[in-house]
This record gives structure tokens, C-alpha cells and sequence, in this order.
């Protein structure tokens, strides 16, 4: 589990989000049919951030207390 941040320019944070598994997550807002799961302002997102960041926690409460 942990926390994840897509980045932005100048290091702004566009967006932070939890997850039980970081990995299968962030991926799937890579996936080919982006606007059509997940719509316009999720790809706008996606588009904006420059890089993914993330951190690792022991526990879900721990990520979405660091959320």
C-alpha cells in the first residue's frame, strides 16, 4: 500500500491518490482506453503530470492518513 503523486511542472502536485497495490494503480492510468474508463479529466491529469511519484506505507490507514 501507499500514497502516489503525479507531478506537474515546477513540482506542483497535480494530484495524490492511495492505493493497496502502487503498482496496478498508477498503471491503470496509463492503460489505451483512458477517456473511455476514466474520462476527460482524468487524461487531462495524466497529461499535465511530468512525473509519478510515490511512497510506501505498512497499511492502507497509514496511506490514507498520509493522503
Amino acid at each position: 500500500p501507499g500514497v502516489y503523486f503525479f507531478v506537474g511542472q515546477n513540482e506542483q502536485i497535480v494530484y495524490i491518490g492511495k492505493a493497496t497495490n502502487l503498482k496496478d494503480r498508477v498503471r491503470s492510468y496509463f492503460s489505451n482506453d483512458l477517456l473511455i474508463t476514466r474520462g476527460s479529466h482524468i487524461l487531462t491529469m495524466v497529461t499535465l503530470a511530468k512525473e509519478v511519484k510515490f511512497q510506501e506505507t505498512r497499511s492502507v490507514l497509514e496511506a490514507l492518513l498520509l493522503e
